[in-house]
């Protein structure tokens, strides 16, 4: 949230775009297999399958609410169908984006849910809630910020319900995770969160890592040396120009490409990584 979107170009939301209009998925996070589930074999998988996968990871997350739990506050909330799927069970939950592009999916949401576009760090409500949720948007803010802003905003023994990415140890090759979710712990401590539940579900979310991974070896990677070598081949001269003119724009999907095959490589994902889900509650 406080993070530049590496996928936002000219004011559109790249991967949001690519998700919702060309994949046509429901949510942007990670979907969620049981341990049943023959999780390895993502040449299985099909966009159905992701679909499916995302609802059961957000079934998942309610699943961990705890019984008490009236008003939610989702931070970092995406395009919202874990704050839908929360409204319709009753919750009351404010849900909040700095991103502009995502205020449109709240147009006609569901009662007891608000939408408010902002950072979690320049939040100003005088609302405070039995739950904080952050569903894969935990490293988009300075750690201590966070759980200062956690700590201010939870009702007297209220939760904090997380569930994302943290580094596997110290020697994690991927900067964009900056704790260990033991050091996540500790830091949680000095504000009065204490950890009451952690299950690591690295292997529930790996089939999501694998698909995408494979999808943009055997469609993403052929598409554009086609196209690359089509343009070269007609106009060697003209190529050069469109190069040139368009060098910004080029270099900015280069920059996209690269940061997905790091991001979606299984190898290096299970090497450095461990997904978890994560309950505190304020002491």
């Amino acid at each position: 949230m406080g993070k530049q979107n590496i996928t936002e170009f000219d004011g559109l939301d790249l991967e949001l775009f690519f998700c919702t209009e060309i994949l046509k998925l429901n949510s942007l996070h990670y979907g969620y297999w049981e341990e049943s589930e023959e999780l390895t074999q993502s040449d299985k998988l099909t966009l159905e399958c992701l679909r499916d996968g995302q609802q059961r990871y957000t079934d998942m997350l309610m699943a961990m609410i705890p019984e008490n739990v009236k008003s939610i506050l989702d931070v970092g909330c995406g395009i919202g169908d874990v704050s839908r799927a929360l409204a319709k069970l009753g919750y009351n939950v404010t849900a909040i984006s700095p991103d502009s592009n995502h205020g449109k999916y709240f147009e006609n949401h569901s009662p007891g849910l608000t939408f408010l576009q902002t950072k979690f760090e320049d939040l100003d409500i005088d609302d405070k809630f039995n739950l904080i949720l952050m569903s894969e948007s935990q490293n988009y803010f300075p750690t201590e910020i966070g759980f200062r802003r956690c700590a201010s905003y939870l009702l007297p023994e209220g939760y904090l319900l997380v569930a994302g990415m943290f580094r596997k140890d110290d020697r994690c090759q991927i900067v964009e995770i900056p704790n260990t979710i033991e050091d996540y712990t500790k830091i949680a401590e000095k504000h009065s969160l204490l950890l009451i539940e952690s299950v690591d579900i690295t292997r529930n979310i790996l089939p999501t890592i694998n698909f995408m991974c494979e999808s943009m070896q055997n469609y993403v990677e052929p598409g554009v040396k086609m196209l690359n070598h089509f343009v070269s081949s007609t106009s060697p001269l003209k190529t050069s120009f469109i190069k040139f003119i368009f060098r910004k724009q080029i270099n900015k999907i280069l920059q996209i490409y690269s940061y997905y095959r790091k991001k979606m490589d299984p190898l290096l994902f299970t090497k450095n990584v461990v997904y978890a889900k994560l309950l505190f509650q304020l002491q």
